[in-house]
């Protein structure tokens, strides 16, 4: 049996010493051996993994190096990164205006309606015309009197309608009146013709030489309205357009006259 060794001896674990005789009081194998390979690959994967990570750091620092030191870049990435507010396009579209609010004002100028229908009257249709006094004429105003004249005209379609009134009007144009002036009815014959004996330019002295009227000949309705009045009960009272005259059928072209004032 070997001698078992002192222990205060030095024992190299890699001598040649023969193990396989030994025997300890418990009767118990001697320990294996334990390899270092495991332990070696262990510490090589660490020291891998710490220079990768060095590595990474070294290239983020230039990286961050590199992108001060371009402001172009800083610039783009501060737009990109900051908010910005969002700017709307100028509006191209105009606003719309409200018409204004209907007026009544007084023209100028006469505004008659245009004809509504042909001149001379179609039979069967509801028209009418002035034949007397003609465009352009002078109507004699003695001085010292009012100054009147007739009206005569063709009609159609009236006489056979007992609901239809024929008025004659007269708009004073220069000097300028506040509108048409109504002055009377007048009753067609079965023939058509009409006739409108008392129509006043204006009172004694009012009318001067030269003065410009407009005539016109309108077929209405029997209960035709300006405003909410009939006709009739307008008295003095002008229409600033004939357009306004509810029940207004037909009208006459409108003619020129002037007054010659003679003593």
């Amino acid at each position: 049996m070997p001698k078992r060794p002192d222990k205060d001896s030095q024992l190299d674990p890699d001598s040649a010493f023969d193990w396989s005789g030994w025997q300890s009081p418990g009767e118990l194998e001697p320990p294996p051996r334990r390899s270092s390979r495991f332990g070696k690959l262990i510490l090589f994967l660490m020291a891998g993994g710490a220079l990768i990570i060095v590595t990474l750091i070294k290239e983020g620092a230039g990286l961050i190096k590199d992108f001060r030191g371009e402001p172009e870049l800083t610039a783009t990435l501060m737009q990109v990164v900051q908010p910005t507010e969002t700017q709307l396009p100028a509006s191209t579209l105009t606003p719309t205006l409200l018409p204004p609010t209907a007026t009544f004002t007084l023209p100028a100028s006469p505004s008659p309606l245009p004809p509504a229908t042909l001149t001379p009257p179609v039979e069967g249709v509801i028209a009418i015309t002035i034949t007397s006094p003609g465009d352009e004429t002078l109507i004699a105003c003695q001085k010292d009197r009012p100054c009147r004249f007739s009206m005569q005209g063709v009609s159609s379609g009236v006489y056979q309608d007992n609901s239809l009134v024929i008025w004659t009007l007269i708009y004073p144009v220069d000097p300028v009146g506040q509108g048409w002036y109504l002055q009377r009815t007048a009753a067609p014959s079965s023939s058509g013709e009409w006739e409108q004996p008392v129509n006043f330019l204006g009172e004694v002295g009012r009318v001067q030489h030269g003065s410009v009227f407009s005539l016109v000949a309108i077929v209405a309705t029997s209960d035709a309205t300006y405003r909410g009045v009939r006709l009739e009960d307008l008295g003095g009272a002008a229409v600033p357009d004939l357009r306004l005259i509810e029940g207004l059928v037909a009208q006459s072209d409108p003619l020129t006259v002037r007054a010659e004032v003679v003593e």
